[in-house]
């Protein structure tokens, strides 16, 4: 997240992408790749990130949080 910070949101993609290729049950890199592909605005893409983070951490508040903005941003 510290690229996406920096404004550098495709080398952010990718380091996530790679964090998800390593660790593909875990929720915290779907959650941040969800937020970077958001800030690109690829709302659809973004929210199927959430989806499937979301199978992995069905209680995380700020996932559910960042997935219902979103949602509500693309209606």
């Amino acid at each position: 997240m510290a690229l996406a910070k920096h404004a550098d949101l495709s080398g952010a993609e990718s380091k996530l992408k790679d964090a998800n290729r390593r660790a593909p049950h875990w929720a915290d890199p779907l959650k941040a790749w969800g937020d970077v592909l958001a800030r690109q605005g690829k709302t659809k893409e973004a929210l199927a990130k959430y989806d499937e983070a979301l199978k992995y951490a069905p209680n995380w508040t700020q996932l559910k949080e960042a997935r219902a903005k979103l949602a509500m941003q693309k209606s």
